[in-house]
């Protein structure tokens, strides 16, 4: 099985501890959501609400912006959050308390706390947590995979958020913590017996760190550059 991945800073993958940190404002906010949703048996819907809210905020840099910015008055982010959960069809404990946090003007933190929230659901289940960033969307055989190499180290079940950023090794040459951290996954895909290609390679210098911590495979404008569509020669289509 082959493995695309890209990774970028040591912060954008993790595996959550034991007894996860949950603590400040967030933590504060999170945990009084999880409480409620275990109360109410309604920890996976809640988690699955949010896990829709999350991804608007990553898909539509002016709704993260309206979430962030001050400049925004409560009355205007609570206006345009009603018409965001209705289209998404986020409603219940989840639409209420991010209501709850637009009012109390906590909103700019709602990042925080949904990870602080996820922290607490995997604990409650005995999982750990994990967040990697790819070069591009994984297939749900890659994304098995990738659970499984993470359950390998973990010794748990791995509740995974995934973020695509195509330039994720961007900075690979001149940072000496992000070149630890490639290596190590590498040694992980490695020894979960899967291939990685990492994607994005547009330098000499990045070329010549990924094979010097043994990647073997990879792709990007350094390697194969953009062709004319006349340059391209494609093989005939066989009649079905």
């Amino acid at each position: 099985m082959v493995f695309f991945l890209g990774i970028r800073q040591l912060e954008e993958i993790f595996v959550a501890a034991e007894d996860p940190s949950v603590s400040g404002v967030s933590g504060r906010y999170a945990t009084a959501l999880f409480e409620l949703a275990r109360d109410q048996k309604s920890v996976d819907s809640v988690k699955a609400d949010l896990d829709k809210f999350s991804a608007l905020l990553t898909e539509s840099p002016d709704f993260l912006r309206l979430v962030r910015s001050p400049v925004f008055t409560a009355d205007a982010q609570a206006k345009a959050l009603e018409a965001v959960l209705a289209r998404a069809g986020i409603g219940g404990i989840a639409a209420n308390f991010l209501k709850v946090l637009t009012k109390n003007r906590r909103l700019f933190a709602v990042a925080d706390v949904i990870r602080a929230f996820r922290a607490l659901v995997a604990q409650f289940k005995g999982e750990a947590t994990a967040e990697v960033t790819v070069a591009e969307p994984l297939s749900d055989a890659n994304l098995d995979a990738l659970k499984a190499a993470l359950k390998t180290v973990s010794g748990k079940d791995v509740d995974l958020n995934v973020k695509v950023d195509p330039s994720i090794i961007a900075d690979l040459a001149v940072d000496e913590a992000q070149v630890r951290f490639v290596g190590a996954i590498l040694r992980l895909i490695e020894a979960a017996g899967l291939e990685a290609i990492v994607e994005g390679i547009e330098t000499q210098a990045q070329l010549d760190l990924l094979i010097g911590l043994g990647c073997r495979y990879g792709q990007g404008y350094l390697l194969g550059r953009p062709a004319a569509a006349e340059a391209i020669s494609l093989p005939p289509l066989r009649p079905r």
